[in-house]
């Protein structure tokens, strides 16, 4: 019920029109509105795209919650569509369903182009054709932050990138002391506990306790990870894949630092590379962590780490039982 949005949001990213001031909700929250970006009616601003209560966010948002579903096409958030110029949303959160055709959606902020978000979260469910995430759908400028914030809806995608917190991160972000405890699904690659794809992130003091179930590269906490490091965190969702790079903690990861780390599902996979930990990891390092969980895969299957190449390991250990066809430890 309520009212819907069809034809305009605060804020557009056609014709420049973005919403560069201070929205300070004063701790009320928006109620019997929702927003859909679907039909005909979009197609003179942003034709589908950038669909949220502020579409294109140039300014900072704190103190708000939003209840209303949110669909459209592209760069679509539960509160935010796009945000960008290093702004910030704080202290706010998005409760409604969240849904795109095409990719790039989160629960709170489709598209973190640039900028914060803090004391923040999401609990509706996201769906989307990849770039799905709990929280947030994608992120790539350098420097940007994702702090003491929390997303509890299921997430499912139909392509690749799908995470409980964050589906894709480009160029770094720094995550730290968040969670996601939403089951993620997806049909494709790179599928999460917290988050699908990361490049240069670092993440820290943050952990996943949904179920995940995906193709290749698929982890309780990172599906695929490269030129970053995760530190004091841990996954305990089952975990489990139709292909490769399978792990408790980490799918696959190269040139990546994993300290003081755990992961407690089981892992089963159908393909190879299947680790306790990591799935398959190459010119990293692994300290002081750990998994328990049960390892069932086809080749290359660890109780710790599946597939390794050039990647140190030191004081870790694992105690689940593991079982494969060749290559198993």
């Amino acid at each position: 019920g309520g009212i819907t949005w069809t034809d305009h949001a605060i804020g557009y990213n056609n014709l420049s029109r973005q919403f560069e001031g201070n929205y300070d909700g004063g701790g009320y929250e928006v109620n019997g509105l929702n927003i859909d970006f679907t039909g005909s009616a979009s197609s003179s601003f942003d034709n589908g795209s950038y669909a949220g209560f502020f579409g294109d966010l140039e300014g900072n948002v704190s103190n708000l919650g939003f209840t209303g579903s949110v669909s459209g096409k592209f760069a679509v958030g539960g509160l935010v569509g796009y945000l960008g110029n290093s702004k910030q949303v704080s202290n706010s959160y998005a409760t409604g369903t969240v849904t795109a055709s095409s990719n790039t959606v989160g629960g709170l902020v489709g598209w973190l182009f640039a900028g914060s978000v803090v004391d923040s979260y999401a609990t509706g469910s996201v769906n989307g054709k990849g770039t799905v995430g709990g929280l947030i759908g994608y992120s790539n400028v350098a420097g940007n932050l994702v702090s003491k914030s929390f997303a509890t809806g299921a997430v499912t995608s139909t392509d690749d990138y799908a995470g409980g917190l964050i589906g894709e991160i480009d160029n770094g972000v720094d995550v730290r002391d968040s969670y996601a405890s939403g089951a993620v699904n997806s049909t494709q690659d790179s599928v999460g506990g917290l988050i699908g794809r990361s490049e240069e992130g670092e993440v820290s003091n943050s952990y996943a306790t949904g179920a995940v179930d995906g193709a290749f590269s698929v982890g309780g906490l990172i599906g695929r990870t490269q030129d970053g490091s995760v530190s004091t965190s841990y996954a305990t969702g089952a975990v489990t894949a139709s292909g490769n790079a399978v792990g408790g903690l980490i799918g696959g990861t190269r040139r990546d630092t994993v300290v003081s780390s755990f992961a407690t599902g089981a892992v089963t996979a159908n393909g190879n590379a299947v680790g306790g930990l990591i799935g398959t990891s190459s010119d990293g390092a692994v300290r002081d962590s750990y998994a328990v969980g049960a390892v069932s895969g086809s080749d290359d299957v660890g109780g710790l780490l599946g597939q390794v190449s050039e990647t140190t390991v030191q004081t870790s250990y694992s105690i689940g039982a593991v079982s494969g066809v060749a290559t198993v430890g």
